[in-house]
């Protein structure tokens, strides 16, 4: 299939032929990846054939257009928003654009990848249903972020579309952005430190739903740039400007420098209540209407007999329930009444690194466990009197000669400070030897700066690090056996030399 060059396949909806296969669906109700919807169209995918008819109503279900020769291609389909994302048995993506139109203007596009698509297609690593979906947060439809104090901010206005998929046995959700480079290296952290293990998941205007095999359910609003990855079209923030008026508008946001910035690091998963009956693992999400609070859960279910969804909006507590009388279609999960997420939690990533601080060398530093796809980290610095007693106290404080204080390392994935630092090129999955880029900043907390008046030593290292705000910023570079921490002279400069470079080895 080439891209926009053959488009005999637009037609108005009323031309399109009439299907008649008694296996079309009765109604949809859950966006999955046979069946979806959104504001304006529901659509179908059987035998490799796509079906639309309009949202919620009893007429027949019609042919979509496709291009020629492009039937039986797809195995699977989402829908959100203005797109629709098929897939075949080997991965590739097809782009069907404009689903919030008509279908004379429907386009079908395979380009993926780097700026402005430049690239010819691009495959996911997992077609299994349930376990992949596409996610569009656009300006027309959702309009608004919510950021990591609860700011809010328009969406730019190209939106964000992605691609989300689960890897390593459900520890991994990858994000594939077509705008970004072609791989599996941006990510969307699971719960507890990347350890929540997912069974199946839903997407919608940037908010992951997540649930494991024990009905254990969380979301999170998040992108890349909500999560501070686009700074060409955002400005963003570490420390909160509660003084400063939300942006009435992206352009807004952009060019008034007066107005908040977005907060980082984006809000966490938010965990949700257990459902009070039997569930499948056919789980869906979508957006009803502008504002990031205004998503509606779902779950396959069944209550008192009958066959339905669970369902409620994001922020609400209790589930309801609607009968529809259809057959399940998902597997039925083991639903326990009490919480289950610590039950299907895999080891703590064995990364963890230590070391001594450049020209703090009384300061050594400890981030345990570092989990690569998370936007927070502890951490642990330890003030010495001395650079002598910080090399005789060993690492992590084999002597017991310094105070440890614990404080957090949030970080932001994809760059260094200079636009030239954005990958153009693919990377491979996870770490390894080809360094990670974040941006990133030690949050000193309130607990941590009463101690400047019991200890000098911390005292002079907060000095001489922070100014009015308890953060000290800094960008990583991040392989399996290093965290180099550098310091740029200049905020546009984070190079190795000659700003200063801390090393923290791999224990």
């Amino acid at each position: 299939m080439k891209d926009d060059t053959d488009l005999n396949y637009q037609r108005p909806f009323v031309d399109l032929p009439v299907a008649t296969d008694p296996r079309l669906p009765a109604r949809v109700d859950l966006r999955d990846n046979t069946s979806s919807f959104n504001r304006h169209w529901e659509m179908t995918l059987l035998d490799g054939t796509l079906y639309m008819r309009h949202r919620e109503t009893a007429e027949p279900w019609r042919y979509a257009p496709m291009p020629e020769g492009f039937h039986d291609t797809l195995i699977g389909i989402s829908l959100d928003a203005d797109r629709l994302v098929g897939v075949d048995a080997d991965g590739w993506l097809y782009t069907m654009k404009g689903t919030l139109k008509e279908p004379e203007e429907f386009v079908w596009i395979r380009a993926w990848g780097g700026p402005g698509r430049i690239f010819d297609g691009f495959q996911i690593a997992n077609t299994t249903p349930g376990q992949w979906v596409l996610s569009v947060i656009s300006t027309s439809e959702d309009q608004t972020y919510v950021d990591g104090d609860g700011r809010v901010h328009p969406v730019s206005f190209a939106g964000l579309t992605q691609v989300l998929f689960l890897a390593g046995d459900g520890q991994h959700i990858i994000s594939c952005d077509p705008w970004l480079t072609r791989d599996y290296s941006y990510e969307v952290g699971t719960p507890v430190d990347c350890r929540f293990l997912v069974h199946s998941l839903s997407a919608a205007a940037s908010t992951t739903f997540i649930t494991n095999k024990y009905g254990d359910m969380y979301t999170r609003l998040y992108d890349v740039d909500l999560a501070g990855g686009d700074p060409a079209q955002f400005r963003y923030t570490w420390v909160g400007k509660p003084e400063r008026k939300e942006s009435g508008s992206w352009k807004e946001h952009r060019i008034n420098f007066r107005t908040a910035p977005i907060k980082l690091p984006p809000q966490e998963w938010l965990h949700h209540s257990k459902i009070p009956g039997t569930i499948t693992d056919r789980i869906s999400i979508h957006s009803t209407a502008p504002g990031a609070d205004n998503r509606e859960l779902r779950v396959e279910g069944k209550h008192s007999g009958h066959t339905g969804y669970w369902h409620k909006m994001l922020l609400d507590e209790e589930w309801e329930f609607t009968a529809t009388g259809q057959p399940l279609q998902g597997t039925i999960l083991d639903n326990s009444p009490t919480d289950r997420t610590s039950d299907t939690l895999v080891d703590p990533s064995p990364y963890s690194y230590e070391g001594r601080l450049y020209g703090n060398k009384n300061v050594r530093v400890k981030i345990p466990n570092f989990a690569y796809a998370a936007t927070s980290h502890p951490v642990e610095a330890t003030i010495y009197d001395t650079p002598e007693d910080a090399e005789a106290g060993g690492p992590h404080n084999a002597w017991g000669t310094g105070r440890t204080y614990h404080m957090t390392i949030a970080t932001a994935y994809g760059r260094l400070a200079s636009p030239l630092s954005q990958r153009l090129f693919s990377r491979a999955f996870g770490l390894d030897d080809e360094p990670r880029y974040y941006k990133a900043a030690l949050l000193v907390p309130p607990e941590v700066l009463a101690q400047r008046v019991h200890d000098p030593a911390l005292d002079a290292f907060l000095a001489e690090n922070i100014d009015e705000d308890p953060v000290i910023p800094f960008y990583l570079k991040v392989t399996e056996e290093e965290i180099k921490v550098i310091v740029p002279p200049l905020p546009f400069a984070a190079i190795d030399f000659p700003t200063r470079v801390s090393r923290l080895r791999r224990i």
